[in-house]
Protein backbone atom coordinates (compact mmCIF):
# COMPACT_ATOMS: atom_id res chain seq x y z
CA UNK A 1 0.00 0.00 0.00
CA UNK A 2 2.49 2.57 1.01
CA UNK A 3 4.65 1.39 -2.31
CA UNK A 4 1.06 2.31 -4.26
CA UNK A 5 0.68 5.77 -2.60
CA UNK A 6 4.56 6.27 -3.37
CA UNK A 7 4.17 5.54 -6.75
CA UNK A 8 0.94 7.95 -7.27
CA UNK A 9 2.90 10.51 -5.40
CA UNK A 10 6.11 10.16 -8.29
CA UNK A 11 2.83 10.05 -10.96
CA UNK A 12 2.12 13.47 -9.68
CA UNK A 13 4.65 15.21 -9.24
CA UNK A 14 5.86 13.82 -12.78
CA UNK A 15 2.59 15.73 -13.67
CA UNK A 16 3.07 18.75 -11.97
CA UNK A 17 6.61 18.89 -13.48
CA UNK A 18 5.43 18.76 -17.24
CA UNK A 19 2.48 21.40 -16.32
CA UNK A 20 5.29 23.80 -15.17
CA UNK A 21 7.40 23.45 -18.02
CA UNK A 22 4.58 23.90 -20.51
CA UNK A 23 3.86 26.82 -18.66
CA UNK A 24 7.00 28.63 -18.53
CA UNK A 25 7.23 27.73 -22.56
CA UNK A 26 4.30 29.31 -23.14
CA UNK A 27 4.64 32.36 -21.41
CA UNK A 28 8.52 32.65 -22.43
CA UNK A 29 8.81 35.43 -25.40
CA UNK A 30 8.48 34.40 -28.75
CA UNK A 31 10.87 35.09 -31.94
CA UNK A 32 9.42 38.33 -33.47
CA UNK A 33 9.43 38.44 -37.17
CA UNK A 34 10.98 41.53 -38.37
CA UNK A 35 7.94 43.97 -40.51
CA UNK A 36 8.70 46.71 -43.08
CA UNK A 37 7.65 50.02 -43.35
CA UNK A 38 5.75 51.10 -46.44
CA UNK A 39 6.33 54.02 -48.58
CA UNK A 40 3.13 54.20 -51.00
CA UNK A 41 3.44 55.55 -54.42
CA UNK A 42 0.26 56.10 -56.05
CA UNK A 43 0.02 56.10 -59.65
CA UNK A 44 3.66 55.10 -60.16
CA UNK A 45 4.80 51.55 -61.83
CA UNK A 46 7.89 50.28 -60.78
CA UNK A 47 7.63 47.04 -62.81
CA UNK A 48 6.55 48.15 -66.04
CA UNK A 49 9.32 45.99 -68.03
CA UNK A 50 6.98 42.94 -66.83
CA UNK A 51 3.71 44.29 -69.49
CA UNK A 52 6.66 45.59 -71.92
CA UNK A 53 8.38 42.23 -72.60
CA UNK A 54 11.44 43.06 -70.75
CA UNK A 55 13.26 40.57 -68.21
CA UNK A 56 11.72 38.94 -64.95
CA UNK A 57 14.65 37.39 -63.45
CA UNK A 58 14.32 39.89 -60.11
CA UNK A 59 10.86 40.23 -60.56
CA UNK A 60 8.12 37.68 -58.56
CA UNK A 61 4.51 37.53 -58.85
CA UNK A 62 2.86 37.18 -55.37
CA UNK A 63 -0.90 37.41 -55.87
CA UNK A 64 -3.59 37.49 -58.37
CA UNK A 65 -6.03 38.80 -55.90
CA UNK A 66 -5.22 41.55 -54.42
CA UNK A 67 -7.60 44.60 -55.12
CA UNK A 68 -4.86 47.30 -53.75
CA UNK A 69 -1.77 48.56 -53.19
CA UNK A 70 -2.14 47.89 -49.62
CA UNK A 71 -3.00 44.15 -49.67
CA UNK A 72 -0.14 44.20 -52.61
CA UNK A 73 2.14 45.51 -49.74
CA UNK A 74 1.08 43.41 -47.23
CA UNK A 75 1.79 40.26 -49.47
CA UNK A 76 5.12 41.32 -50.46
CA UNK A 77 6.24 41.39 -46.80
CA UNK A 78 4.56 37.91 -46.24
CA UNK A 79 6.60 36.67 -49.50
CA UNK A 80 8.76 33.69 -48.62
CA UNK A 81 10.94 32.07 -50.90
CA UNK A 82 11.44 28.16 -49.86
CA UNK A 83 14.34 27.63 -51.89
CA UNK A 84 16.36 31.25 -50.62
CA UNK A 85 14.88 32.18 -47.38
CA UNK A 86 16.99 35.39 -47.12
CA UNK A 87 15.20 36.79 -49.60
CA UNK A 88 12.81 39.57 -49.98
CA UNK A 89 10.70 42.09 -51.71
CA UNK A 90 12.15 45.22 -51.19
CA UNK A 91 9.52 47.50 -53.72
CA UNK A 92 5.96 46.36 -55.43
CA UNK A 93 3.57 47.16 -57.96
CA UNK A 94 -0.08 46.59 -58.24
CA UNK A 95 -1.49 46.66 -61.59
CA UNK A 96 -4.73 48.30 -60.84
CA UNK A 97 -5.76 49.53 -64.59
CA UNK A 98 -3.37 47.87 -66.99
CA UNK A 99 -3.88 48.36 -70.57
CA UNK A 100 -3.19 44.71 -71.37
CA UNK A 101 -6.01 42.88 -68.57
CA UNK A 102 -4.19 39.70 -68.32
CA UNK A 103 -2.36 41.38 -65.70
CA UNK A 104 -5.13 43.03 -64.09
CA UNK A 105 -5.14 42.68 -60.27
CA UNK A 106 -1.55 41.15 -60.16
CA UNK A 107 0.94 42.01 -57.62
CA UNK A 108 4.16 42.03 -58.35
CA UNK A 109 7.53 42.09 -56.28
CA UNK A 110 10.68 43.02 -56.91
CA UNK A 111 13.77 41.70 -54.39
CA UNK A 112 16.85 43.81 -55.69
CA UNK A 113 17.22 47.37 -54.13
CA UNK A 114 16.96 48.98 -57.75
CA UNK A 115 14.19 51.39 -57.35
CA UNK A 116 13.27 52.81 -61.57
CA UNK A 117 9.68 55.00 -60.80
CA UNK A 118 7.57 55.26 -63.89
CA UNK A 119 4.97 57.50 -63.80
CA UNK A 120 1.31 55.55 -64.69
CA UNK A 121 -2.20 55.31 -64.13
CA UNK A 122 -1.87 51.47 -64.70
CA UNK A 123 -0.42 50.85 -61.01
CA UNK A 124 0.52 51.78 -57.77
CA UNK A 125 3.84 51.06 -55.91
CA UNK A 126 5.18 50.77 -52.32
CA UNK A 127 8.75 50.24 -51.32
CA UNK A 128 9.29 47.74 -48.32
CA UNK A 129 12.03 49.63 -45.73
CA UNK A 130 12.97 46.13 -43.63
CA UNK A 131 15.05 46.27 -40.91
CA UNK A 132 18.47 46.31 -41.44
CA UNK A 133 20.55 42.96 -40.47
CA UNK A 134 24.32 43.41 -41.77
CA UNK A 135 25.87 46.03 -44.26
CA UNK A 136 24.72 44.32 -47.14
CA UNK A 137 21.42 45.50 -46.47
CA UNK A 138 23.20 48.94 -47.22
CA UNK A 139 24.62 48.41 -50.78
CA UNK A 140 27.07 48.39 -48.54
CA UNK A 141 27.69 52.19 -48.94
CA UNK A 142 27.30 52.36 -45.18
CA UNK A 143 26.43 50.20 -41.58
CA UNK A 144 24.10 48.89 -40.49
CA UNK A 145 22.88 50.39 -36.79
CA UNK A 146 23.26 47.49 -34.54
CA UNK A 147 20.58 50.06 -32.49
CA UNK A 148 18.16 51.09 -34.74
CA UNK A 149 17.77 48.90 -37.28
CA UNK A 150 18.24 51.35 -39.75
CA UNK A 151 21.07 52.04 -42.34
CA UNK A 152 23.68 55.26 -41.75
CA UNK A 153 24.76 55.96 -44.64
CA UNK A 154 28.72 57.09 -45.88
CA UNK A 155 29.32 60.07 -47.27
CA UNK A 156 27.58 60.73 -50.80
CA UNK A 157 24.82 57.98 -50.54
CA UNK A 158 21.40 58.21 -48.97
CA UNK A 159 18.03 55.93 -48.92
CA UNK A 160 16.35 53.40 -46.66
CA UNK A 161 19.06 50.78 -48.05
CA UNK A 162 21.90 53.35 -49.23
CA UNK A 163 21.16 53.05 -52.65
CA UNK A 164 20.73 56.83 -53.78
CA UNK A 165 23.37 59.15 -54.82
CA UNK A 166 23.26 61.88 -52.69
CA UNK A 167 23.29 64.66 -55.01
CA UNK A 168 23.51 68.29 -54.86
CA UNK A 169 20.22 70.41 -55.62
CA UNK A 170 20.58 71.76 -59.09
CA UNK A 171 19.20 75.56 -60.32
CA UNK A 172 15.87 74.96 -61.86
CA UNK A 173 16.65 77.64 -63.91
CA UNK A 174 20.21 76.33 -64.98
CA UNK A 175 19.79 72.39 -64.29
CA UNK A 176 22.70 71.58 -67.25
CA UNK A 177 21.60 69.95 -70.96
CA UNK A 178 17.95 69.56 -71.01
CA UNK A 179 16.05 69.45 -74.42
CA UNK A 180 12.97 70.14 -75.18
CA UNK A 181 10.73 70.04 -78.56
CA UNK A 182 8.97 72.76 -80.58
CA UNK A 183 6.16 72.60 -78.68
CA UNK A 184 8.59 72.89 -75.31
CA UNK A 185 7.54 69.05 -74.44
CA UNK A 186 10.43 67.37 -72.67
CA UNK A 187 12.99 65.19 -74.12
CA UNK A 188 14.78 62.14 -72.46
CA UNK A 189 18.48 61.67 -73.32
CA UNK A 190 21.48 60.00 -71.85
CA UNK A 191 24.82 61.19 -71.08
CA UNK A 192 26.36 64.33 -73.06
CA UNK A 193 30.24 64.45 -73.00
CA UNK A 194 30.61 68.46 -73.25
CA UNK A 195 33.92 69.86 -74.97
CA UNK A 196 34.52 74.24 -74.99
CA UNK A 197 35.45 75.15 -77.99
CA UNK A 198 38.13 77.86 -77.12
CA UNK A 199 38.09 80.38 -80.03
CA UNK A 200 34.15 80.66 -80.11
CA UNK A 201 33.65 80.14 -76.02
CA UNK A 202 31.01 77.93 -77.10
CA UNK A 203 30.08 74.65 -75.20
CA UNK A 204 29.48 71.70 -77.45
CA UNK A 205 27.60 68.43 -76.04
CA UNK A 206 26.54 65.38 -77.99
CA UNK A 207 23.48 63.27 -76.05
CA UNK A 208 21.65 60.17 -76.85
CA UNK A 209 18.34 61.69 -77.47
CA UNK A 210 15.00 59.38 -77.45
CA UNK A 211 12.72 59.91 -80.53
CA UNK A 212 8.81 60.84 -80.08
CA UNK A 213 9.48 62.37 -77.04
CA UNK A 214 10.14 59.15 -75.48
CA UNK A 215 11.36 57.84 -72.23
CA UNK A 216 14.55 56.46 -71.45
CA UNK A 217 13.17 52.77 -71.41
CA UNK A 218 12.51 53.40 -75.32
CA UNK A 219 16.32 53.60 -75.55
CA UNK A 220 16.65 50.03 -77.69
CA UNK A 221 14.62 51.57 -80.30
CA UNK A 222 14.75 55.07 -80.15
CA UNK A 223 18.16 56.17 -79.26
CA UNK A 224 20.19 58.31 -81.94
CA UNK A 225 23.00 61.11 -81.18
CA UNK A 226 22.13 64.95 -81.59
CA UNK A 227 24.41 67.88 -81.49
CA UNK A 228 23.49 70.41 -78.76
CA UNK A 229 25.54 74.07 -77.82
CA UNK A 230 25.35 76.71 -74.80
CA UNK A 231 27.53 79.57 -73.61
CA UNK A 232 27.32 77.64 -70.22
CA UNK A 233 27.43 73.99 -69.29
CA UNK A 234 24.65 74.97 -67.23
CA UNK A 235 22.79 75.96 -70.21
CA UNK A 236 19.88 76.93 -71.70
CA UNK A 237 20.85 74.75 -74.41
CA UNK A 238 20.03 75.00 -78.19
CA UNK A 239 19.43 71.89 -80.02
CA UNK A 240 21.14 71.35 -83.47
CA UNK A 241 21.23 68.52 -85.96
CA UNK A 242 21.46 64.81 -85.54
CA UNK A 243 24.81 63.70 -85.98
CA UNK A 244 23.94 59.78 -86.01
CA UNK A 245 20.45 58.40 -86.88
CA UNK A 246 18.55 55.51 -84.66
CA UNK A 247 19.70 52.90 -83.86
CA UNK A 248 23.24 55.01 -82.06
CA UNK A 249 23.90 55.66 -78.54
CA UNK A 250 26.12 56.52 -75.77
CA UNK A 251 28.73 59.01 -77.76
CA UNK A 252 31.77 60.01 -75.95
CA UNK A 253 33.52 62.63 -77.66
CA UNK A 254 37.50 63.75 -77.53
CA UNK A 255 39.39 66.15 -79.08
CA UNK A 256 42.64 65.47 -80.68
CA UNK A 257 46.19 66.88 -80.48
CA UNK A 258 45.59 68.76 -83.60
CA UNK A 259 42.57 70.18 -82.46
CA UNK A 260 40.24 67.44 -84.92
CA UNK A 261 37.08 65.53 -82.83
CA UNK A 262 37.02 62.34 -82.31
CA UNK A 263 33.38 60.38 -81.49
CA UNK A 264 32.92 56.82 -80.32
CA UNK A 265 29.54 55.37 -79.98
CA UNK A 266 27.98 51.99 -79.95
CA UNK A 267 25.46 51.51 -83.17
CA UNK A 268 23.16 48.71 -83.99
CA UNK A 269 21.41 48.61 -87.88
CA UNK A 270 17.90 48.17 -86.80
CA UNK A 271 15.85 45.25 -88.51
CA UNK A 272 13.31 45.25 -90.88
CA UNK A 273 10.67 44.02 -88.11
CA UNK A 274 11.43 46.45 -85.54
CA UNK A 275 10.52 49.54 -85.00
CA UNK A 276 10.69 52.88 -82.82
CA UNK A 277 8.10 53.29 -79.93
CA UNK A 278 5.85 56.58 -80.91
CA UNK A 279 2.99 56.18 -77.86
CA UNK A 280 4.73 59.03 -76.42
CA UNK A 281 4.84 62.44 -74.54
CA UNK A 282 7.10 64.88 -72.31
CA UNK A 283 9.78 63.03 -72.26
CA UNK A 284 7.89 59.33 -71.08
CA UNK A 285 7.04 56.38 -73.46
CA UNK A 286 3.44 55.66 -72.58
CA UNK A 287 2.69 52.58 -73.92
CA UNK A 288 5.25 50.23 -75.47
CA UNK A 289 3.79 48.34 -78.71
CA UNK A 290 6.15 44.96 -77.71
CA UNK A 291 4.50 43.17 -80.86
CA UNK A 292 6.33 45.12 -83.37
CA UNK A 293 9.76 45.07 -81.36
CA UNK A 294 9.36 48.63 -79.69
CA UNK A 295 11.45 48.83 -76.45
CA UNK A 296 13.39 46.89 -74.50
CA UNK A 297 12.23 43.56 -75.65
CA UNK A 298 14.61 44.20 -78.59
CA UNK A 299 17.88 42.50 -78.39
CA UNK A 300 21.20 44.10 -79.36
CA UNK A 301 24.38 42.90 -81.28
CA UNK A 302 26.42 46.51 -80.59
CA UNK A 303 29.16 47.59 -82.77
CA UNK A 304 31.92 50.03 -81.77
CA UNK A 305 32.31 52.78 -84.39
CA UNK A 306 34.38 55.89 -84.64
CA UNK A 307 34.21 58.64 -87.17
CA UNK A 308 36.18 61.83 -86.76
CA UNK A 309 35.50 65.72 -87.58
CA UNK A 310 38.20 68.26 -88.50
CA UNK A 311 36.58 70.55 -85.53
CA UNK A 312 33.98 72.13 -83.44
CA UNK A 313 30.94 72.64 -86.31
CA UNK A 314 32.53 71.05 -88.63
CA UNK A 315 30.99 67.93 -90.47
CA UNK A 316 32.10 64.26 -89.59
CA UNK A 317 33.79 61.75 -91.75
CA UNK A 318 32.56 58.50 -92.62
CA UNK A 319 32.42 56.35 -89.56
CA UNK A 320 33.87 53.12 -89.17
CA UNK A 321 33.72 49.90 -87.05
CA UNK A 322 36.78 49.47 -84.54
CA UNK A 323 36.96 45.95 -84.28
CA UNK A 324 41.18 46.01 -82.39
CA UNK A 325 42.23 48.61 -80.15
CA UNK A 326 46.29 48.63 -78.99
CA UNK A 327 47.31 50.68 -76.67
CA UNK A 328 51.19 51.37 -77.06
CA UNK A 329 53.40 53.05 -74.72
CA UNK A 330 55.85 55.35 -76.30
CA UNK A 331 58.65 56.55 -73.46
CA UNK A 332 62.19 57.70 -74.32
CA UNK A 333 64.84 56.51 -71.57
CA UNK A 334 65.56 59.95 -70.58
CA UNK A 335 63.53 62.62 -71.31
CA UNK A 336 61.89 65.77 -69.20
CA UNK A 337 60.20 66.42 -71.99
CA UNK A 338 56.65 68.89 -70.81
CA UNK A 339 55.11 68.36 -74.78
CA UNK A 340 54.22 64.53 -74.97
CA UNK A 341 50.46 64.45 -76.21
CA UNK A 342 49.03 61.40 -76.57
CA UNK A 343 47.68 60.34 -80.16
CA UNK A 344 46.46 57.61 -82.21
CA UNK A 345 46.70 55.87 -85.35
CA UNK A 346 43.79 54.35 -87.57
CA UNK A 347 42.91 52.15 -90.17
CA UNK A 348 39.73 50.96 -91.22
CA UNK A 349 39.21 48.67 -88.27
CA UNK A 350 42.48 48.81 -85.87
CA UNK A 351 43.06 51.94 -83.78
CA UNK A 352 46.15 52.37 -82.10
CA UNK A 353 46.91 54.88 -78.88
CA UNK A 354 49.51 56.19 -78.23
CA UNK A 355 50.32 57.06 -74.70
CA UNK A 356 53.59 59.43 -73.11
CA UNK A 357 55.28 58.44 -70.36
CA UNK A 358 55.17 60.71 -67.43
CA UNK A 359 57.83 63.63 -66.86
CA UNK A 360 60.91 61.97 -65.74
CA UNK A 361 64.10 63.87 -64.13
CA UNK A 362 67.06 62.74 -66.31
CA UNK A 363 69.78 60.69 -64.67
CA UNK A 364 72.89 62.50 -63.77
Amino acid sequence: MRLHRSARYQEGRLLSLVFLFLSVTSTSPSVTTPTPVYQYYPNVNSAFSITSGGGRPYYRLISTTNSSIEECAVSAALYVNESNPSERCLSASFFKAPSNSSYNQQCWCYVLPKWIPLISNEADSVQLIWPCVGNSDCSYNGECNDQSLLCDCSTGWKGSRCQELDLQKINAANPGLRLVDENGQNISTWGAPMLMDKESGLWHAWASEMLYSCGINSWTTNSHIVHATSVSPFGPWARHEEVVPSFAHEPDVAQGPRGELVMVYSFFRMPSNSSPCTQCANGMTLNQDVKNGCGPNRTHTFHQMMMISPGFDQPWGEPFEITKVSFVTCCPIHTNSTNSQTFFSTTRSHVIIVIPCPNITPLS
